[in-house]
């Protein structure tokens, strides 16, 4: 038979994404910033039978320059997923780095 086959690699290829985002910082003192992050999407599947994904994230950073090469930050997100296509979560992290800069 020749009927048409299923591509898998169109399932995560053919949407349409949409969103928006925004960001801010402020600086605390010389060397420690306070960073703030929200954005919102959302994705529409444009298969038959197709569906759609929102996502909704917010974080927040306090970030402290350590030498004019190295920072440490700390900071918070948490997020939520809904889909009809995927399974829906809500995710709470803690987050902790460190950031250099190679010349």
């Amino acid at each position: 038979g020749g009927g048409a086959r299923e591509q898998p690699l169109a399932k995560l290829t053919n949407n349409t994404p949409g969103g928006t985002q925004g960001a801010r910082t402020h600086r605390l003192a010389p060397s420690l910033t306070l960073g703030a992050n929200a954005d919102w999407s959302r994705t529409i599947a444009n298969l038959a039978g197709g569906g759609v994904t929102r996502l909704f994230r917010i974080s927040t950073n306090v970030s402290r320059t350590l030498t004019a090469l190295t920072s440490v930050f700390v900071g918070a997100r948490y997020q939520v997923s809904h889909s009809d296509v995927e399974a829906s979560y809500r995710e709470v992290a803690v987050l902790v780095g460190l950031t250099h800069t190679f010349h």
